[in-house]
């Protein structure tokens, strides 16, 4: 298994969200090493650090879903009173119950999936 050397040299098998904000870009280089001569070095692609729009809210308030995330929610949500507005393209998995006043936005190209236990109570004040 590779590790993770920051820019500090220091070396990790993670890299901690201490080192990232949200509107980072990052990418990653690999050297391959058989234990005799190292490989070309290759390069990944971009990536943005972003929010989270998957995780509910830790305390009741609105909540945006990017649907290109095709977020799973698995344990209880509980937004009463906010409302719940999904955006772009994508699913929205639903496999635990899910408090909400209302369901914003739902349009072509979108898919929300209901589990066995999945519950949405929509109108809660």
């Amino acid at each position: 298994m590779g590790s993770f050397v920051s820019d500090q040299g220091d070396p990790a098998d993670i890299l901690s969200s201490s080192v990232t904000s949200l509107g980072d870009n990052w990418s990653c280089s690999i050297t391959p090493y058989d234990g005799f001569d190292y490989g070309n070095k290759t390069y990944s692609n971009n990536l943005t650090i972003r929010e989270n729009t998957c995780a509910c809210p830790a305390s009741p308030a609105a909540w945006d879903v990017n649907m290109a995330d095709n977020c799973w929610l698995n344990s209880v949500c509980n937004i009463t009173g906010y409302d719940l507005t999904l955006y772009g393209s994508g699913n929205f998995t639903v496999n635990s119950t899910l408090y909400v006043n209302e369901l914003n936005n739902l349009s072509d190209g979108m898919t929300v999936w209901m589990k066995p236990d999945g519950l949405i109570y929509s109108g809660v004040n």
